[in-house]
């Protein structure tokens, strides 16, 4: 960081090894209640404070316009004029770098909500439109969530990871888009989607059966998944494995 013209010296820190000192840099400048806390001693020199800050508030709408850009293509080859990565220049978004913490599920919550007020006051073009925006925003939670929740809860689901159900073929939906094809009613039929970031931050889309939505929608730290009603328990199992492999689910790795 020093190249950004930020001096990390400080006598306070000086016991810190380097990984020590750069892992408090790194938290410093990703999360803002940090920055704003009275009881945290800055890794910086106090003089470099308020431009520290600005360059936070700067990585923090990099991180997230990027993010929007990759998650929300298909509302913006329909409606170029209002891409959702904009919304990273509003007075909302001004407000939430106040309290945003890069990487949390949290901070990606209130951008995507952000984001989908913003698409929601397009004209729909169909009615499909909102649900290729509900699509959008769970997977821009996965783009913008490195965090991998509490470790000591197993089994449980993944961080990010949500499971949605359609009222329309959205991956069919969604190849039309981007073939610049019509969306008509044949492909009004259900479809139930998992959303997931493994832990190296491959994400997946996939869209799942009446046992993979199950069990998903079951897990909770400690539940007995080979109980889950109406699972066979050998399903249960090849079910939560498959979960884990794409990071929908998290689970002890010794009965894994």
């Amino acid at each position: 960081m020093s190249g950004a013209g930020i001096d990390l010296g400080r006598s306070d820190v000086a016991s810190l090894s380097d990984r020590e000192r750069q892992d408090e840099v790194i938290r410093y400048l990703a999360d803002a209640r940090v920055r704003q806390s009275h009881t945290h001693t800055a890794p910086i020199a106090a003089e470099e404070a308020e431009k520290a800050g600005k360059f936070a508030r700067f990585l923090a709408r990099r991180y997230y316009r990027d993010r929007l850009h990759r998650s929300c293509r298909y509302s913006f080859l329909i409606a170029p004029q209002a891409a959702a990565e904009q919304v990273v220049d509003s007075a909302e978004f001004d407000a939430f770098l106040d309290q945003c913490a890069l990487g949390s599920l949290e901070s990606a919550v209130v951008v995507r909500d952000l984001a989908l007020q913003r698409l929601g006051e397009i004209a729909a073009p169909g009615a499909w439109w909102r649900e290729v925006l509900v699509y959008q925003g769970a997977f821009f939670l996965q783009a913008a969530t490195s965090g991998r929740g509490d470790a000591k809860e197993m089994p449980r689901r993944g961080h990010s990871a949500v499971c949605l159900d359609f009222d329309w073929a959205i991956p069919q939906v969604l190849d039309r888009l981007k073939r610049g094809a019509a969306v008509d009613d044949s492909l009004r039929r259900p479809a139930t989607l998992v959303f997931s970031r493994t832990a190296e931050g491959r994400i997946y889309v996939m869209e799942a059966d009446a046992a993979a939505a199950a069990v998903f929608k079951a897990l909770k730290p400690g539940i007995d998944v080979e109980r889950i009603a109406g699972i066979p328990a050998t399903v249960a199992r090849e079910t939560l494995a498959s979960l884990a492999a794409i990071g929908a689910a998290v689970i002890d790795p010794v009965t894994r």
